[in-house]
C-alpha cells in the first residue's frame, strides 16, 4: 500500500501492521468526509441562515482559555475566507492558525513547545506538539485523534504539513476540509486547562 502526496510516492505500508495502520486512517477519513458532508455543513449553514458571521465566529474565539489574543483577528480572517467560498486562502490561514493555537495551549499548561539544539532554539514539530501528555488529557481521546488526523498524521489528512510543505493537490482545498479545521477551532474553545 502506497502512500502518494503531489504525484510522488512518500511512503510504502510494507508490514501486516502497516498496511492496517494506514487501511484505518483511510476509513478514519472517509467517515470524517462522510459526517462533514451529512452533518457539519448542514449545521454550518444553518448557523449562516440564523446570523453567524465572522464577528459572531470573533466573539466566541474570546472565550477561549489559553488563545493567544493576538491570534483571534487572524482566525477570523480564515472564517472570512471561508464565507466568502474562498477555501484556498481559509485553509492556508487556519491549519497554521490552529496549529499555532495547540502550541498556546500547551504554553498555557506548563508545557514545553521549544527545545534547544546547538545552542538555537527551535519549535516543536506539530506531532510532538501534539503526542504532549498535557494536550492527549485536556483534548481526550476523541478530540485529540480528530486533530490529530487532520492536522498531523500522513495517512489521514496532514493538513498542516500538506499546507506549509506546498504538498497540497488543488482538490483539497475544498469546502469540506476547511470546515473540519473551523470544526476543530470550535472544540478547541471547549478545552480546559490543566497544568503541568
Amino acid at each position: 500500500m502506497e502512500y502518494v502526496i503531489s504525484s510522488c510516492r512518500v511512503a510504502q505500508a510494507t508490514t501486516d501492521e502497516e498496511i492496517l495502520q494506514a487501511r484505518t486512517a483511510r476509513q478514519y477519513v472517509m467517515n470524517c468526509e462522510f459526517y462533514c458532508s451529512m452533518f457539519l455543513l448542514p449545521i454550518l449553514n444553518k448557523a449562516l441562515k440564523l446570523g453567524c458571521s465572522k464577528d459572531t465566529f470573533v466573539s466566541h474565539l474570546r472565550n477561549a482559555k489559553g488563545l493567544n489574543p493576538d491570534r483571534i483577528e487572524l482566525l477570523g480572517v480564515g472564517f472570512d475566507r471561508f464565507l466568502a467560498e474562498d477555501y484556498v486562502s481559509c485553509i492556508h490561514i487556519l491549519a497554521v492558525q490552529v496549529e499555532a493555537w495547540i502550541r498556546d495551549l500547551l504554553y498555557s499548561m506548563g508545557g514545553q513547545t521549544t527545545y534547544v539544539k546547538d545552542q538555537i532554539a527551535h519549535v516543536h514539530t506539530v506531532g510532538t506538539i501534539l503526542s504532549s501528555e498535557l494536550i492527549k488529557r485536556a483534548f481526550g481521546s476523541r478530540v485529540w485523534s480528530y486533530v490529530n488526523a487532520i492536522l498531523n498524521d500522513d495517512l489521514a489528512f496532514g493538513l498542516r504539513d500538506k499546507v506549509a510543505h506546498g504538498l497540497c493537490e488543488t482538490s483539497e482545498f475544498n469546502r469540506n476540509k476547511a470546515a473540519l479545521l473551523i470544526h476543530i477551532c470550535l472544540l478547541l474553545t471547549n478545552i480546559t486547562l490543566t497544568r503541568a
